[in-house]
C-alpha cells in the first residue's frame, strides 16, 4: 500500500489541467521534494479559492481545499517517520484543526451572502462548526407533528464532525435563495445540524426565527 494515496482531482478542469495543479500520484515513500510540492499544490488551491471575487462562482471549493491541507499534514508526518510523529498525529492534528478550517471557509461564505442578501440572490450555507448535533430545536413548535423519514436518518446517523465543506445534507431543506422561505420545522432542522440556536428565543414567530437564520448565514 501506498505511503500516501493519489490526490483526487479537482471538479474545475481548467485547475486540472495546469501543471503545478495536476492531481498528485500516490508515493511508495515521502522526501522532502514531495512535501514541498504537496505544499505549494495546497497553497495555490488557496490563491484561487479566496482570490475569488466576491459573488462569483469559485474555480475550487472549500473542500477541496481542506482535502489539500489535510494532505499537507499527512505528506509531513509521513516523511518526519514515526519516531517524530506517531501514527495518531496526523488524524487527531485534522480533527482539532477541523472547526477552524470551517471558520476560515465561513469568512467566504459570509461575505459572498452579504454581498447577495439586499438583492434576493442565491444562499451559500456555512460550514459546520460545531461538533454533533443538538438533540432538539430551540423552540417545541418548532418540532413537527410528524418527522420526515430521511431527516430522522439523518440524526439518527450520530452528530458529523464539523470542518470545511460540511454543509447540510440534501434530506434537509435550505432556503434557495435570500427571498425564499422554509417552514419553522425546517428552520430547526438546521439548528440542530448546526448545533446551533441562530439566537432563536422564546415568543419569536416564523418572520423572526427566518431572519435569524438568515443572519446567521451573513454572520458574524
Amino acid at each position: 500500500m501506498a505511503e500516501l494515496p493519489a490526490a483526487p482531482a479537482v471538479t474545475n478542469a481548467a485547475v486540472n489541467a495546469h501543471p503545478d495543479m495536476a492531481p498528485a500520484p500516490a508515493h511508495a515513500a515521502i522526501t522532502p521534494a514531495q512535501v514541498a510540492n504537496e505544499g505549494r499544490r495546497k497553497r495555490k488551491l488557496e490563491d484561487i479559492l479566496y482570490s475569488t471575487p466576491i459573488g462569483a462562482p469559485a474555480a475550487v471549493t472549500a473542500a477541496e481545499v481542506g482535502a489539500a491541507q489535510i494532505r499537507h499534514n499527512a505528506a509531513i508526518a509521513r516523511s518526519a517517520g514515526a519516531a517524530v510523529s506517531p501514527p495518531w498525529l496526523a488524524p487527531a492534528l485534522n480533527a482539532a484543526l477541523a472547526p477552524i478550517s470551517a471558520q476560515i471557509a465561513n469568512v467566504t461564505v459570509k461575505a459572498m451572502n452579504t454581498a447577495q442578501r439586499p438583492t434576493g440572490g442565491a444562499v451559500i450555507m456555512r460550514a459546520k462548526e460545531a461538533a454533533g448535533y443538538a438533540a432538539v430545536p430551540p423552540l417545541p413548535n418548532m418540532v413537527p407533528p410528524a418527522e420526515p423519514h430521511a431527516v430522522t436518518d439523518v440524526f439518527a446517523a450520530g452528530g458529523l464532525a464539523p470542518g470545511a465543506g460540511v454543509v447540510p445534507p440534501a434530506a434537509l431543506p435550505v432556503p434557495a435563495n435570500f427571498a425564499a422561505s422554509i417552514t419553522s420545522a425546517e428552520i430547526g432542522y438546521l439548528c440542530r445540524f448546526y448545533n446551533d440556536t441562530f439566537g432563536i428565543v422564546a415568543g419569536d414567530n416564523h418572520a423572526q426565527q427566518m431572519k435569524k437564520l438568515l443572519n446567521y448565514l451573513c454572520g458574524p
